[in-house]
């Protein structure tokens, strides 16, 4: 699975939202994968992080930059 080219990061945008609404616990397990916490975590363009609702957390929440409880409060807040 590809998830993340260092080369397209070039830190030429202002910031990547990543934002999942809710659903059931299974549909989060993508946020737990390596190769995606590695990915946000060695990105040079800031990354702000909206899944779920308040009580969905992840490995990629830990990495972001900022992690938001919501898809729209990440939005909002850039």
């Amino acid at each position: 699975m590809v998830v993340y080219d260092a080369h397209l990061d070039k830190g030429s945008y202002d910031v990547m939202l990543v934002v999942r609404g809710g659903g059931q616990e299974s549909d989060f397990h993508v946020f737990e994968h390596v190769s995606v916490v590695e990915a946000i975590k060695e990105s040079k363009t800031p990354v702000i992080m909206g899944i779920g609702h308040t009580d969905n957390q992840t490995l990629a929440d830990a990495v972001t930059d900022r992690s938001e409880t919501t898809p729209t409060k990440a939005a909002s807040f850039y």
